[in-house]
């Protein structure tokens, strides 16, 4: 993945989700269900591997040590 994205939930249930993607030369939203589903299936796989606050500051901790 290598296209930034957001995206955007919105509180009446009656409006469906919808992803952004920023382009270099322009902006592409993207309605389908399916679509849509891909990216809410890719964007919590990426939260499950990342690391906590706490650990994240711990690893940053560790390499601002090493790279010192």
């Amino acid at each position: 993945m290598t296209t930034p994205y957001v995206i955007l939930n919105f509180a009446d249930v009656a409006d469906a989700s919808v992803v952004y993607l920023d382009k270099l030369t322009m902006g592409l939203a993207l309605e389908e269900v399916d679509h849509v589903r891909g990216y809410s299936l890719l964007h919590e796989k990426l939260c499950a591997m990342a690391l906590s606050p706490a650990d994240s500051l711990a690893r940053l901790e560790d390499a601002s040590r090493h790279f010192a």
